[in-house]
């Protein structure tokens, strides 16, 4: 999965006929197996494991378990956001425009990629804090 800087992340997956997904990290030299379910995993980096396949399986992209081994050379703990197909964006939209807003990205969005964006409603609150 290269992006437009010279690190990456590897992966490689084969499905493995069951409800249980294996990976392997090489970063962390752990392996984890784990029915998904919305709960965390004790190994915080699973976690992304976890919430990238419950998306999967939340749009019908992935069905069963896998075996799956991934490394790459992003220093670990290094903050990256990646816009993905299509991109990510923040909009910060009045409420009085919120539907509006919502209608015409996706109108905008379906014309273009020919797929209906997903959009997460946030409400701005004051900053990070311990809840």
């Amino acid at each position: 999965m290269p992006g437009a800087i010279d690190k990456a992340i590897y992966l490689a997956i084969k499905p493995n006929h069951t409800d249980t997904i294996n990976v392997f990290s090489f970063d962390y030299n752990q392996m984890v197996s784990f029915v998904p379910l919305r709960e965390k995993l004790d190994e915080h980096w699973a976690n992304y494991i976890l919430g990238v396949v419950m998306e999967l399986r939340e749009t019908g992209a992935l069905a069963g378990g896998f075996d799956g081994v991934f490394g790459g050379d992003i220093p670990l703990g290094a903050g990256m956001m990646g816009g993905g197909f299509g991109g990510c964006t923040i909009n910060l939209v009045s409420e009085q425009a919120h539907d509006g807003f919502i209608d015409q990205a996706k109108t905008q969005f379906f014309e273009k990629f020919g797929q209906e964006p997903r959009v997460y409603d946030v409400v701005i609150s004051n900053g990070a804090r311990k809840l």
